[in-house]
């Protein structure tokens, strides 16, 4: 499964329900490109050195992504006060490096 936040938010990959990878969209993005180029490699191997050299590139900016919260520890039912509607909840995650 692959899913990403936003246009140019994060890719999560999981294996079932277990967390396997999560990155930049835009620099994953590159680093699919460039493994359909070695399609006879191990793809983990493959795909994690490929994206630490994007990541490398890329070393003064702020990134994040929003992660829905369904936990069940904190109420979901909070209501906007310009419509009532129940408002979404997420965590976010957040690096400045």
């Amino acid at each position: 499964m692959m899913t990403t936040s936003h246009e140019k938010g994060w890719v999560v990959l999981c294996k079932g329900t277990r967390l396997v990878f999560s990155g930049y969209g835009p620099t994953v993005l590159k680093v699919m490109k460039q493994l359909l180029e070695a399609a006879d490699s191990e793809f983990l191997k493959v795909f994690e050195k490929c994206h630490d050299e994007e990541r490398a590139k890329n070393k003064n900016i702020c990134l994040d992504f929003d992660m829905p919260k369904n936990d069940g520890l904190i109420a979901d039912g909070m209501k906007f006060s310009d419509c009532s509607k129940t408002m979404e909840m997420d965590f976010r995650f957040k690096c400045c490096h």
